[in-house]
């Protein structure tokens, strides 16, 4: 919505350790060092993925897309 993507790419990968969301987009993207700044969402997914053992990370730069991506151990 916030992003002005026009296209959006998800991939689900899963091996017998590890579950793996990827989400990519072509839209606005964002500056890397102001990640910090953008709100309670993103407190919500890091305190969500510590609470089930998960990895994320979030890739940007301003004008060149969005890639975000968690790993979620697999008991």
């Amino acid at each position: 919505k916030h992003a002005n993507a026009s296209k959006i790419l998800i991939d689900l990968h899963c091996t017998s350790k590890r579950l793996t969301l990827k989400v990519e987009d072509d839209g606005d993207g964002f500056v890397q060092k102001q990640i910090d700044k953008f709100g309670i969402g993103l407190e919500n997914i890091k305190h969500r993925a510590s609470e089930i053992n998960a990895k994320y990370k979030f890739i940007g730069s301003k004008n060149n897309g969005t890639i975000f991506q968690i790993s979620v151990p697999i008991k």
